[in-house]
């Protein structure tokens, strides 16, 4: 939303009676209220509670079936935990994020992703852990599981790049 159409939303918004009229004073009253909303917003923009762009966001567009992370990323995350994303914010991946980061070429599918895990696992490359204890045992239903919350994760983080299809629920 541009700041004009949030300025006017804003005043649109007002009581009737608190509404500045479109006489001269009222010119000056909107004015007076632009300034006043512009110093709330550069409070908020310095507190964290709202974002602002040059351009707007790009919308999600759906996990694709062979999700594909930046190259950058993907160097970044074998340098360690902390990784950029599209919107320029640094982001911390938990052990499996960054194990599937090195999968997310654009190559690998679903069933790959689960198979990498599944083998990451039994080699003991992998540790998964359920209420702190590890587990010497996984399903492929458990992998299912850990698949889709990393990749949700990674998803609404902005770190994957969109392409055709997506993932059924």
């Amino acid at each position: 939303m541009s700041f004009d159409d949030l300025h006017a939303a804003a005043l649109n918004a007002l009581p009737a009676d608190k509404q500045p009229r479109q006489t001269g004073g009222g010119k000056e009253m909107a004015s007076a209220s632009g300034t006043s909303l512009a110093s709330s917003m550069m409070m908020f923009l310095g507190a964290g509670l709202v974002h602002a762009w040059l351009h707007p966001p790009k919308p999600l567009s759906p996990v694709s079936e062979k999700p594909f992370a930046s190259s950058l990323v993907r160097a970044q995350e074998r340098l360690g935990n902390m990784v950029s994303n599209f919107r320029h914010e640094q982001i911390m991946l938990d052990d499996t994020e960054r194990h599937l980061i090195r999968l997310l070429d654009g190559e690998h599918d679903r069933e790959k992703m689960i198979d990498n895990l599944r083998s990451a696992f039994a080699s003991g490359a992998m540790v998964i852990k359920t209420k702190g204890e590890a587990l010497k045992e996984v399903s492929g239903e458990h992998l299912t599981l850990i698949l889709n919350k990393a990749l949700s994760r990674l998803h609404n983080a902005s770190l994957l790049e969109g392409w055709p299809g997506s993932f059924s629920d």
